[in-house]
C-alpha cells in the first residue's frame, strides 16, 4: 500500500469516527473533546506525542479501528521521518527481530505532569452532597416532634369541643313540658248536700266517677322500667344493655315501648326528629343530627358524645 492510500485508508478512519457522537466518544474512552477534535482534524501542534499515542490505542482498542498512519503523519510533520507502526504493540512477528517502540514515557523531555489530562482526573464530590442528606435528616426531625407535641397539646381542648357539641340545642331531660304536669281529666267538684231544713225530702245527685274508657284513650304515662320513643318520620335505632351486652338495630316507622329491667342502656338515633319517654320525663327534639343517650335506672336519659358512646358500648 503505497503513501496515498494510507493517507486515504486515515481519513477514511477519521471519517467513520467522526460520524459518531462526540459525546458519546468522550464518556466512552474518557478522552476529552478538544483532544478528539484535534484527532480527527489533524491539528499536530495541539498534542504532544505521548499524549496522542495513548489516544490512539484507546481509540483502536474500544472501535477496531487502524490509526497507525496518524503517527506517521504527526511524525512527518515534526520530524520530517516515519514513526513505527502502532501495529507492533498488538502483534508479534517470530520471523522479525522486533524493534523496540521508542516508549512516550522514555521522553523526559515531552512528559509533563498528568494533571494537565482533565479526561483522566477523577471528578471530586463536594463536601456539601454528603451535609445535605443529614440536614435533611434533622429538619425532618424536628418537624415530626413538633407535630407531636402540638398534637399532644390540642387533644383536651378536642374532647372539650365534642362534649360542649351543641350547648343551645341540646335538650333538657330533667325539665317536663308544660303538657306533661296537667292532669288529663280533673274531677269535678262535688256541690255540698242540701240543707235538711230547706229540702227534707231532696237527696243529693252523686257526681259520677270519670269514665275509665276516656282514661284508655288518652297517652298512657311510661312505666318507671319502660322507654317509649315515638319518631316523627322514619329512623334507625340502635340500643345495646350494658348488663347483658345485648345489642339490637331497627328502622322504627310507629311508636315502639321496651323494657328497661333496671338495666343500663345505651341508645342512637339516625336524627333528632322524635320524641321519647322514660322514668317520667318527656323529649321532645327535633333535629336532623343523629342523637346518642345513656340511660340509667337512677338518672334516666342523659345526652352523650359519639366518643362516649364509644367508649361505652361493649
Amino acid at each position: 500500500m503505497n503513501e496515498k492510500e494510507k493517507l486515504e485508508a486515515l481519513d477514511k478512519t477519521l471519517a467513520f469516527l467522526q460520524e459518531k457522537d462526540i459525546k458519546e466518544v468522550s464518556q466512552t474512552t474518557r478522552i476529552a473533546i478538544n483532544r478528539l477534535e484535534a484527532i480527527y482534524q489533524k491539528k499536530f501542534d495541539a498534542l504532544q506525542r505521548v499524549h496522542a499515542m495513548g489516544f490512539l490505542q484507546i481509540l483502536q482498542k474500544e472501535y477496531q479501528v487502524d490509526l497507525n498512519h496518524w503517527m506517521a503523519e504527526y511524525d512527518k510533520h515534526f520530524f520530517a521521518k516515519s514513526s513505527p507502526d502502532l501495529d507492533n504493540t498488538y502483534v508479534a512477528k517470530p520471523q522479525e527481530p522486533q524493534t523496540p517502540l521508542s516508549s512516550p514515557f522514555l521522553d523526559s523531555s515531552r512528559v509533563k505532569d498528568p494533571t494537565e489530562i482533565p479526561s483522566f482526573e477523577p471528578e471530586k464530590t463536594p463536601k456539601w452532597y454528603f451535609m445535605l442528606p443529614l440536614v435533611a435528616l434533622a429538619i425532618l426531625s424536628v418537624g415530626i416532634y413538633i407535630y407531636y407535641k402540638t398534637s399532644k397539646t390540642f387533644s383536651p381542648q378536642t374532647h372539650v369541643e365534642i362534649a360542649q357539641e351543641n350547648p343551645e340545642t341540646t335538650p333538657t331531660l330533667e325539665e317536663p313540658p308544660p303538657h306533661a304536669s296537667t292532669p288529663q281529666n280533673p274531677p269535678k267538684p262535688t256541690p255540698p248536700p242540701p240543707s235538711p231544713a230547706t229540702s227534707p225530702t231532696t237527696k243529693p245527685t252523686p257526681t259520677p266517677p270519670p269514665s275509665p274508657q276516656k282514661e284508655k284513650a288518652s297517652t298512657p304515662e311510661p312505666q318507671d322500667d319502660s322507654i317509649v320513643i315515638t319518631p316523627k318520620e322514619e329512623v334507625w335505632m340502635e340500643r345495646i344493655d350494658l348488663d347483658t351486652h345485648y345489642k339490637t338495630q331497627a328502622i322504627i316507622k310507629e311508636t315502639y315501648t321496651f323494657e328497661t329491667h333496671g338495666h343500663k342502656w345505651l341508645i342512637a338515633f339516625g336524627h333528632g326528629n322524635l320524641s321519647i319517654k322514660a322514668n317520667g320525663e318527656d323529649l321532645d327534639s327535633s333535629r336532623d343530627r343523629p342523637l346518642r343517650f345513656l340511660y340509667t335506672p337512677k338518672n334516666g336519659l342523659t345526652r352523650i358524645s359519639l366518643s362516649t358512646y364509644r367508649k361505652r358500648s361493649p
